[in-house]
Parts: structure tokens; C-alpha cells; sequence
């Protein structure tokens, strides 16, 4: 299938090699899509990834290997993610609360196990219900908190027991 050249009537230029991927696919990838008049062009590197402000590349993870008595969660904007092995019962407090921040927090059980956690009045968990965390030495649970309101943290289990 011949197609024409960049910017003539009926072209759209994609970034990363996708205009060769279509060709190669031939019409039955072109079919029913319809025209577009003009370029569509991307950045230097148009692939999604993470970062936590859409700058790319890997998340920033806040790693605290002896959990103590008492932990603050750091800004989602300095690390969206917190790795905690609980050494003890663990008081959490967590970030200033603002509508559109989200933070995922994976807790480890140290040795021996059966740690607590004490959560911040503002977190909100699905019908009330605070999850029951894993016991045994080594489980990892991860979870995921949303601020979409500015006044509460929605929690949610994401994973439990991940060994």
C-alpha cells in the first residue's frame, strides 16, 4: 500500500517508528481510521513512563530498612513510593494532604513478624474497614493512597502477602 508523503492531505507522521509499523501491516491496519490533514509530532521521546510528574524514567522510592516506633511518609513529590520493614509497632504519619497526590507504601514484616501499624485519621479505607495486615516474618504488603479531595487519603490494599 503506498502511502503519502509527510504533511500531504490524508497523512498523520507518528514518532518511534509506529508510521513503518502501520505500513508494514499494510491496509488491513489502515482500514476504517479515516484522514487527517497535517503532522502529528512528539518529543524527543514519546514512550510513556514513570517518574511521578511525568518527567520519565523510575518512580523514587524512600527505603527504610528499621521501621522504629514512628514513621513519616515523605511528599509524593520527593518519593511516590515508601518501602518499610516494620521492626516494631509502627506509628505512620503522612504527607500534607492535596487533592491529586498519590503514594504507594509496600511494608515488610522484620523479624519476628506480627508488627502493627497505627493510621492517620485521614486515611479512608473501602466500607470502613481497615485492612489487616500480613503476619509472618518477610510478608510484604503493598498498598496505594489517593488524595482526590484534599481533606482524606483513600487507602487501598493492592497486594497482600507478597512473597
Amino acid at each position: 500500500m503506498a502511502h503519502p508523503a509527510p504533511g500531504q492531505p490524508g497523512t498523520t507522521v507518528w514518532a518511534d517508528g509506529v508510521d513503518a509499523a502501520l505500513a508494514a501491516l499494510g491496509n488491513a491496519a489502515t482500514k476504517n481510521v479515516g484522514t487527517t490533514s497535517g503532522t502529528v509530532a512528539a518529543g524527543n521521546d514519546s514512550r510513556f513512563s514513570g517518574g511521578g510528574g511525568g518527567g520519565g524514567g523510575p518512580e523514587t522510592v524512600n527505603t527504610v530498612a528499621v521501621s522504629g516506633a514512628a514513621q513519616t511518609i515523605p511528599s509524593p513529590s520527593t518519593a511516590s513510593m515508601s518501602r518499610i520493614t516494620l521492626t516494631a509497632n509502627c506509628v505512620l504519619t503522612f504527607p500534607t494532604l492535596a487533592a491529586g497526590e498519590s503514594f504507594t507504601l509496600s511494608l515488610i514484616q522484620g523479624t519476628p513478624g506480627s508488627r502493627h501499624v497505627t493510621w492517620p485519621s485521614a486515611v479512608k479505607w473501602p466500607g470502613g474497614v481497615v485492612p489487616t495486615l500480613s503476619v509472618a516474618t518477610n510478608a510484604r504488603d503493598v498498598l496505594a493512597f489517593v488524595c482526590d479531595d484534599g481533606s482524606t487519603w483513600a487507602g487501598f490494599m493492592s497486594g497482600q502477602d507478597m512473597r
